[in-house]
C-alpha cells in the first residue's frame, strides 16, 4: 500500500468538505494571525487608551473566530483535523493558499 501524501489528503479534504469549508479554515487562520498582531501591539503599547482599543479589536476577532469554529465543528471538523488540513494545504499550495480557493 502506498503512503498517502499531502496532495492526496488535500484532494480528499476538498471532496469531503468542499471549497467553502476549506476557505473557512483559511479565513480563520487569517483572523487568528490578525489577533496575534493586535496582541503584540498591545503588549508594547504604553498608552492605556490604545491598550483598551487593541483589546476591543482582539475581543471582536475572538468572537469572529468563535463563530467560524462553530461552523467548522458543524461541518464535522475538530481542531486537530482543521490544523492538519491547513498544514497540508500550505505544503501543496505554498504560494497560492492564502487567498482561498474558487469552485471550478
Amino acid at each position: 500500500m502506498a503512503k498517502e501524501t499531502a496532495n492526496d489528503r488535500v484532494l480528499e479534504f476538498f471532496q469531503i468538505y468542499g471549497v467553502d469549508v476549506i476557505n473557512l479554515i483559511i479565513e480563520r487562520h487569517h483572523l487568528s494571525q490578525e489577533k496575534r498582531n493586535w496582541f503584540a501591539a498591545r503588549y508594547v503599547e504604553e498608552d492605556p487608551e490604545n491598550e483598551k482599543e487593541y483589546t476591543k479589536m482582539m475581543d471582536n476577532l475572538t468572537q469572529k473566530i468563535y463563530k467560524l469554529d462553530e461552523k467548522l465543528y458543524n461541518a464535522g471538523l475538530d481542531e486537530k483535523v482543521r490544523i492538519q488540513i491547513l498544514r497540508d494545504i500550505k505544503k501543496v499550495y505554498p504560494d497560492d493558499w492564502m487567498t482561498g480557493f474558487a469552485e471550478e
